[in-house]
């Protein structure tokens, strides 16, 4: 048995037809009927029926095809992987903030210290991360959430602090002095119940850090009126800077916004206010060499 006759095999059960197996791999059709009577033959077994109308798959023919499809996906991630340590490629998996606003300038640092490393960045939200680690998608990810499960190791990497972003209009340049001379929670909490809230989607680390926040508020979810649910902050900052409402954001994303103006933020002396954006990986996931240098660096930098 050999893998190019599996890989014929495979190609014949997807397609349902020799003819487009044999377009799809650029070999002849009588080469994909040669291996397929190769492998009937030396496993002693019909694989595919060839006598209706349509090509059906035999029931050993099922089982070959789930097994001959894990062997081919276990051999193109070997080459996958060889082929990637050769040029030094990290994967990354990184939610919005982690992806948007640190790792920028994180990456750029590294590759002046260590030129030839590449990285592939796949962004998604904490628990798109979570699930492409365990999936084997990639070796590292950054999130912004520490209940992470127990086959996940999570060590902080950067400091992030939550706050809240409204429209420059001059009703909220009067609540932002007020505020700022009394540190009134109250104006927050105000502020909170009567505009419409712009929320990031579940499963966001900066979702669940303004739950809390709110939480510490004592304002409880009905309390809010939610105008939207976005994956990303940017698209949230663009909603506040059209007035369309408020939003519990990462400082780190409107910084530039406050300081030109274009945005009013206030900043919330809250314990649930304060978090870490972590790096991750598999507790019992083996690194290359120059994987498990990125991950050093990235802690040490933050001690």
């Amino acid at each position: 048995m050999e893998l190019k006759q599996l890989e014929s095999y495979v190609a014949v059960v997807e397609c349902g037809s020799f003819t487009k197996a044999a377009e799809m791999l650029y070999i002849s059709q009588p080469t994909i009927s040669t291996h397929i009577q190769m492998l009937e033959m030396e496993l002693h077994t019909k694989l595919l029926d060839r006598h209706t109308k349509r090509l059906e798959v035999t029931q050993k023919g099922e089982e070959l095809y789930e097994c001959a499809s894990d062997m081919l996906a276990m051999r193109d991630r070997l080459l996958k992987s060889w082929d990637e340590e050769e040029k030094k490629t990290i994967h990354l998996g990184a939610s919005t903030i982690p992806s948007t606003y640190f790792l920028p300038g994180l990456l750029a640092e590294y590759k002046k210290i260590y030129p030839d490393v590449q990285f592939i960045i796949h962004q998604g939200d904490s628990q798109d991360v979570i699930d492409g680690l365990i999936s084997d998608t990639f070796q590292v990810g950054f999130i912004g959430v520490e209940d992470h499960g127990d086959e996940i190791t999570c060590k902080p990497c950067f400091k992030d602090h939550i706050v809240l972003v409204t429209p420059k209009t001059k009703r909220f340049e009067s609540m932002l002095k007020e505020y700022e001379k009394s540190r009134d929670l109250g104006i927050v909490t105000d502020i909170l119940k009567m505009e419409p809230y712009i929320s990031r989607e579940n499963g966001s680390g900066s979702k669940r850090y303004a739950d809390k926040i709110l939480m510490e508020l004592h304002l409880r979810e009905e309390q809010i009126q939610v105008c939207a649910r976005l994956n990303d902050s940017e698209s949230i900052k663009n909603m506040v800077l059209e007035g369309l409402g408020v939003a519990l954001i990462s400082e780190n994303a409107v910084r530039r916004l406050q300081s030109e103006g274009e945005l009013l933020v206030f900043e919330l002396p809250l314990e649930s206010a304060e978090r870490d954006l972590n790096i991750v990986y598999r507790k019992k996931n083996i690194f290359r060499p120059y994987e498990e240098i990125f991950v050093d660096y990235v802690v040490s930098r933050y001690k």
